[in-house]
């Protein structure tokens, strides 16, 4: 897989699939690769053992790679309140995620905060900018500890 984005420019989707415990040099590389990659609309990490380090990764990405439309980061237990903010940073400077997968993340009430002030402060009409504003289409957090 680490050459399947460099090498196969008309790549839409990138899937790695409860593959519990994710190669992070295979990791590390395909972020890298995805930080220029103009095809890749959706990137799947579901069930792999992911955490806050790669949610870290994932957002440096993130805020170069302005393609990826849909993100599934769901079964990712050791993601946490602080993968969940990482993300949510991330989203500041992306323009075109529309879908955002997190359940079962082991979120709280801190992560589901930190998403909620973000979609305040973008949908605020006094301080939006028109030319970034976006519609982010499903926001799915289930199975988390948000009260």
């Amino acid at each position: 897989m680490t050459n399947l984005v460099k090498d196969q420019p008309s790549v839409a989707f990138v899937n790695v699939d409860e593959n519990y415990k994710i190669d992070e040099e295979i990791f590390n590389q395909t972020i890298n690769q995805l930080i220029t990659n103009k095809t890749v609309v959706l990137l799947t990490f579901h069930n792999t053992n992911i955490n806050h380090q790669h949610t870290y990764t994932i957002s440096q990405m993130l805020m170069k790679n302005n393609t990826i439309e849909i993100l599934n980061l769901n079964e990712n237990y050791n993601i946490g309140d602080i993968g969940t903010c990482n993300i949510t940073n991330a989203l500041k400077y992306n323009h075109s995620i529309k879908e955002i997968y997190l359940d079962n993340v082991n979120m709280s009430d801190q992560g589901a905060c930190s998403i909620g002030e973000f979609l305040a402060s973008y949908t605020d009409d006094s301080t939006a900018n028109i030319t970034h504003r976006r519609t982010i289409n499903v926001l799915s957090l289930e199975y988390n500890e948000i009260t």
